[in-house]
């Protein structure tokens, strides 16, 4: 086990302290890109010891990625692709049309439609939140997605 402390002096960063220390132990450390499972392992091994959630309020994009949801609001991180049209896309929660439970870049007919990269906001739940699946079909070519977050 390493032991790092960082002491961040006044005006280094916001605070109404002056000096801050913090101690951080280092159970495990990776360099560069790769090994994101190895890493999701550990990430939910230390909110389990912690007594937290250990479901993700992230996850990225990938087909092997696919679950299901339990919160409140279902983001995802949108952008046309370089110098591409606007690209429609298609919601669908539980395998039909999220009706009341669209989000603010969708409509109650499931459809919505890429413009520019930023966070869309594709489902809100406006009654109790529960589990559902998800799942979003791109109607044109040329769009990016980055990552899912939940709210």
């Amino acid at each position: 086990m390493a032991l790092i402390a960082l002491v961040f002096l006044a005006g280094a960063v916001t605070n109404e302290y002056g000096r801050i220390l913090a101690l951080i132990e280092v159970r495990a450390h990776h360099y560069g890109e790769g090994d994101y499972d190895g890493s999701e392992q550990i990430i939910r091994k230390l909110l389990t010891a912690a007594g937290a959630d250990e479901r993700s309020p992230e996850t990225y994009v990938g087909f092997a990625r696919a679950q299901n949801f339990l919160a409140r609001d279902l983001h995802l991180v949108l952008g046309p692709a370089k110098d591409s049209h606007p690209v429609r896309f298609r919601v669908q929660l539980d395998g039909k049309a999220p009706g009341d439970d669209h989000g603010v870049d969708t409509d109650a007919n499931d459809d919505g439609t890429v413009r520019e990269q930023r966070l869309y906001q594709l489902i809100r739940q406006s009654n109790d939140v529960r589990e559902h699946k998800f799942s979003i079909q791109f109607l044109d070519d040329g769009v990016t997605a980055y990552a899912f977050t939940f709210g």
